[in-house]
């Protein structure tokens, strides 16, 4: 209910630019009919893989991750201790939660032309500081339950913050620069008799900045305790020049089947008799 709510504010501030169609949005664990189909057992998963660029600036300040569930996080060190280089990569696997698109009929009677407006994921990473010469003291901060818009090309996230950041809710963190993949498809006809069909949308997008500029020092700087040298760091992420923040890839699946009318269920069930009526004869 969430991600539909937050989807419906969107498209009231954008009404604009967003795509014509019946708009709807399936949750993990849910399903929804529309245009006589019926849409169910959405998954998937998505990965935020952080740029070289941000974990140099995360390990200048000695700053940790960790997951929060039900995310996963993978992360490789250097093999020289002596080193103290940090984090070579990082990656946070997150689970898909909700799929939200514009419907509209295709080709056929059940075909469908249907446009990606936005995706949402559970759980996310927290970033926790101590206090060194590149902080002023402890931090944390956590990053959470990313809602990509695909139409403005935003992806917001719950934020919450240590030193005085408290909770932002779904704020627009990021603008990706690139995707990779169609966030528009031409799903062909369906038949009663075809079964499922199962719908995949595999999307990479790349080149994270931050939409406000002001979030490093609002945000990312105030929670950990970052002092300037630090800041700056983080300021250089949105140079256009680099790879930003890092990027988020994603692949959701679901299911998708005609649902029956009246009328089908009749003849169905006529023939069923009719069978039953046949194989008595035969055994008479």
């Amino acid at each position: 209910m969430a991600a539909a709510a937050a989807l419906l504010l969107t498209c009231e501030a954008h009404a604009a630019v967003y795509p014509p169609g019946e708009y709807a949005t399936l949750e993990a664990g849910s399903q929804f009919a529309l245009n006589g189909l019926a849409y169910s057992d959405l998954s998937g998963a998505g990965t935020l893989a952080f740029s070289v660029q941000w974990l140099r600036a995360l390990n200048g300040a000695s700053v940790g991750l960790q997951a929060l569930p039900p995310a996963l996080l993978q992360t490789s060190a250097s093999s020289d201790a002596a080193a103290s280089l940090g984090y070579q990569s990082a990656t946070v696997s997150v689970p898909i939660q909700s799929w939200s698109a514009a419907y509209r009929p295709g080709s056929g009677v059940f075909g469908t032309d249907e446009t990606a407006l936005g995706t949402t994921f559970s759980g996310g990473f927290m970033l926790t500081s101590a206090g060194s010469g590149a902080t002023g003291g402890s931090g944390e901060l956590r990053i959470s339950d990313l809602r990509v818009d695909h139409i403005n090309r935003v992806i917001h996230a719950d934020i919450e913050g240590a030193n005085g950041v408290g909770f932002l809710n779904d704020h627009p963190l990021w603008t990706y620069e690139s995707v990779i993949g169609d966030t528009q498809r031409e799903w062909p006809d369906l038949d009663f008799l075809d079964g499922a069909q199962v719908r995949q949308w595999d999307l990479s997008l790349s080149g994270l900045f931050l939409v406000n500029q002001a979030d490093v020092g609002n945000i990312f700087a105030k929670a950990l305790n970052l002092n300037d040298g630090q800041r700056l760091a983080l300021q250089a992420l949105n140079d256009p020049n680099t790879n930003g923040f890092g990027s988020l890839s994603y692949s959701a699946e679901m299911v998708v089947t005609v649902i029956p009318e009246p009328g089908t269920w009749a003849l169905m069930g006529a023939g069923l008799v009719c069978l039953a009526a046949l194989r008595r004869r035969e055994t008479a």
